[in-house]
């Protein structure tokens, strides 16, 4: 059975945005993001989805000195030495996706395991336009393994010297929500629905055991879900925003940019959800890469799921 609890809502900081630049959709990978402009402004998105902001261009050819005998450069497409016509015919088919690795390294923000493995991801998909598949595909593995060395690890740091002198991140756009009280179930105008329908179940977040939960409008509570219990807590915020700044996407399996963010407990903030059960949307909070909602006196931790983002 549900529980039913009288509070006030105690007030708590709570991070709105997770930064980044605005999706209008989720990524098909965390790998899949936008290659930077190549006339300024010269903005991108590192792996946390933060806008990164350069002075200068992240395509130019980049001397980043020698390393034994060795003189690197970024921006010099596939920089792989072996004068081969296999690997000549690889460097032509991966060049693209070496640029995009080098302006990767450059970015602050970015580790150099994500940009390796980002590498390898662009070269497999690159390898599904070539005419020997398999071989492209085991080169490509062979090239992600080649970047686990003293001398990839030295063009990464000074890469990201150079990033730390001409690049930034820049702080995130405020999102264009609010939360509002709602005193005896009185809705505000531009209350967040879990669906289009004027019935459908509104955002809402409550304050209990120390947090700050989101959930679902029922009646005049806040139902959330907590130890695996749906509480229905008397006092509460409603989420308002227009309708054309914000959107449900899917969970890409890593958090999208601009997650709009409705609670906090034990100092990690709790992105809004919504997820299917029974044949009726639920909203609640992101735990553990589930949609926790309260729903018939229990709390359920549901897949596949939406979060809440701002456009």
């Amino acid at each position: 059975m549900k529980k039913t609890i009288a509070g006030r809502a105690a007030p708590m900081a709570v991070l709105i945005a997770v930064c980044g630049l605005a999706a209008a959709q989720a990524p098909r990978s965390p790998f899949d993001i936008p290659y930077p402009p190549k006339s300024p402004p010269f903005k991108f998105l590192n792996q946390h989805g933060q806008e990164v902001e350069c002075t200068a261009s992240p395509w130019q050819r980049i001397d980043l000195g020698m390393i034994g005998p060795v003189h690197i450069y970024a921006g010099d497409h596939c920089s792989m030495p072996s004068p081969d016509p296999l690997s000549t015919h690889y460097k032509s088919l991966y060049s693209s996706s070496c640029d995009l690795h080098d302006i990767c390294y450059l970015a602050p923000g970015n580790t150099k395991a994500f940009c390796d493995d980002m590498l390898k991801w662009h070269t497999d998909r690159d390898c599904q336009r070539d005419s020997m598949k398999t071989v492209c595909i085991v080169t490509s593995a062979s090239w992600r393994k080649g970047l686990e060395t003293p001398i990839s690890t030295q063009y990464w740091e000074r890469s990201q010297d150079w990033g730390r002198r001409n690049c930034r991140i820049n702080p995130p756009p405020a999102l264009p929500v609010s939360w509002i009280a709602f005193p005896a179930g009185a809705l505000p105008q531009d209350a967040v629905r879990v669906d289009t329908g004027a019935t459908s179940a509104v955002v809402c977040r409550a304050s209990y055991q120390g947090a700050q939960h989101p959930g679902r409008v029922s009646g005049s509570n806040c139902n959330i879900g907590y130890g695996g219990s749906e509480w229905g807590i008397s006092s509460g915020e409603v989420l308002t925003a227009k309708a054309d700044k914000i959107a449900w996407m899917p969970f890409p399996g890593q958090m999208p940019p601009r997650a709009v963010v409705g609670g906090v407990e034990r100092g990690q903030g709790l992105v809004v959800c919504r997820a299917r059960y029974q044949n009726v949307n639920l909203a609640g909070k992101v735990v553990a890469g589930y949609c926790n909602v309260g729903y018939g006196g229990k709390e359920l931790t549901l897949r596949p799921f939406d979060v809440l983002v701002g456009r």
